[in-house]
């Protein structure tokens, strides 16, 4: 697998705060507004996720994977297949949220790669974002704020 490009974001809220917004299917579409439906898929354990606007999956089944600070979703189904990962870090009262996106180049030899990154980075990170700022209202941290 290939790490196309990372992201990092900060978040004035603890670590099992994020990883239950990561977790959270039902929450998935809140941060990620190009999701316009979530279902369960085949096998057990996969969601079916429908987009909107131009995204290069407009339709792919995703498995979320949970290993101790590490949330893992695994996209398979779309003309893009893909594993997005999360590192949780604690950092004093705040989650450091390292974002990477791994694609393996060699089973998708037609997309230009080197050209989609820069503008997915960007949108990935414009989802992070979203997440932070949803994940820190959410948090008893936030409330002082």
């Amino acid at each position: 697998m290939q790490d196309i490009f990372s992201n990092t974001v900060t978040i004035a809220a603890p670590v099992a705060l994020v990883k239950a917004w990561l977790l959270d299917p039902a929450r998935l579409n809140a941060w990620n507004p190009e999701i316009t439906a979530i279902s369960p898929a085949q096998p057990i354990g996969r969601l079916h996720i429908t987009r909107s606007g131009q995204a290069l999956n407009r339709e792919e089944d995703i498995q979320i994977i949970e290993s101790d600070d590490l949330i893992i979703y695994a996209s398979t189904g779309g003309r893009l297949a893909y594993r997005l990962t999360f590192q949780l870090t604690d950092s004093e009262d705040q989650t450091v949220i390292e974002e990477h996106l791994l694609v393996d180049g060699e089973a998708h030899p037609l997309l230009p790669l080197e050209l989609l990154a820069p503008i997915a980075k960007k949108a990935f990170y414009d989802n992070l974002v979203r997440l932070s700022i949803l994940a820190q209202a959410d948090s008893p941290a936030g409330d002082d704020k």
